[in-house]
């Protein structure tokens, strides 16, 4: 990417969050999908309740099982998510740590020291202001290492794993959840074709963009990594990601879900209503199935990743390996056909 592209890239990335006070707020639709599914599959899989419990556990068992008691968060922005980890970890009986929190904002790394400061936390957090993409780690360096849904704005995924694997202690642990589906967000065409029939029979108040506030006759496939890095190359993560490390534990899930429980279009589904509800099981039972079938692949993941290759403990036959959608197919469709003919002929 040519210099000049990049720093703009930059400026916008760091533009991005000047005056916007809450950065993950989601609508109640996507609380309600994630409580009655998601939530059984991250306790099946990961053996926790919750996001923030799924990273103190995993980076707890970091720290007592490794040399080292220094946990990295990559693009940690306020630390909304990393003062929740330090606080159920001190519960937990675990103590003595520090979080490196790296994060290119200057505005996010100053919210986020009022935040730390607020609940008593700062023998427990460094901030580092860098560019994650141009950032090396010492060797063994680190107990742990952490990405909260910031994987999917980093173009040097090779130099930032390399960096990771290391950086990280024997017995350390890579913890991360994220976007892995096509790059800016996009929906791959075997995807879009579903989104494109549900869109013309869904009710209208489905497809009222709240963000632009504007009615949408058709589903926009927008490319969010035109300006920033937001989903810049979210397809390579994990393929990269199988190269680099080895899988402790994978939870790949979501797809359709993406579309109708977003930001943009979520708060339009009212799961106080038996219809509305029933839509959101509509998509979960859809996608479920489409993906067991290898049609459709999940579009986001938690991930537990070591240094060396083992076992990975995953949903059903959903392997990291199985989950990866190869963007060199160019007829997916008829590529799905030979592999289903293949797999029934087994």
């Amino acid at each position: 990417m040519e210099s000049v592209e990049y720093e703009k890239r930059v400026q916008d990335q760091v533009d991005q969050y000047i005056g916007v006070e809450e950065i993950h707020d989601l609508p109640e639709s996507f609380h309600y999908w994630s409580n009655e599914f998601l939530r059984h599959q991250l306790n099946q899989v990961m053996e926790v309740e919750g996001v923030n419990d799924f990273y103190a556990r995993h980076l707890g068992k970091g720290i007592l099982e490794s040399d080292s008691n220094v946990i990295a968060s990559l693009g940690s922005g306020d630390c909304t998510t990393e003062v929740e980890i330090a606080k159920i970890m001190l519960r937990n009986g675990i103590d003595g740590f520090r979080f490196d929190c790296l994060e290119l904002s200057p505005h996010l790394i100053e919210r986020a020291e009022n935040r730390i400061a607020e609940h008593g936390l700062k023998e427990y957090f460094r901030h580092v202001e860098c560019d994650i993409n141009k950032w090396k780690p010492n060797e063994g360096e680190y107990a742990g290492f952490m990405a909260a849904h910031a994987l999917h704005h980093f173009v040097n995924l090779e130099g930032i794993f390399e960096g990771i694997r290391d950086g990280l202690e024997e017995s350390g642990r890579f913890v991360t959840h994220d976007m892995i589906g096509r790059n800016g967000h996009m929906r791959w065409p075997e995807a879009l074709r579903i989104v494109d029939y549900l869109w013309r029979i869904v009710p209208d108040r489905y497809r009222f963009d709240l963000r632009n506030r504007r009615m949408l006759d058709k589903y926009v496939n927008w490319d969010c990594s035109v300006d920033g890095f937001e989903g810049i190359r979210a397809q390579d993560i994990l393929p990269l990601l199988t190269q680099y490390f080895g899988f402790e534990r994978f939870l790949g899930f979501s797809n359709l879900h993406d579309v109708f429980l977003s930001r943009e279009l979520g708060h339009n589904v009212d799961v106080s209503e038996e219809d509305d509800r029933q839509f959101v099981n509509f998509l979960e039972f859809m996608t479920s199935i489409l993906i067991d079938a290898g049609y459709l692949k999940p579009t986001q993941m938690f991930a537990v990743l070591r240094k060396e290759k083992m076992e990975t403990i995953c949903w059903r036959h959903w392997t990291p390996e199985f989950c990866v959608r190869d963007p060199e197919i160019a007829d997916f469709d008829s590529w799905w056909t030979d592999q289903s003919a293949q797999n029934a002929g087994q």
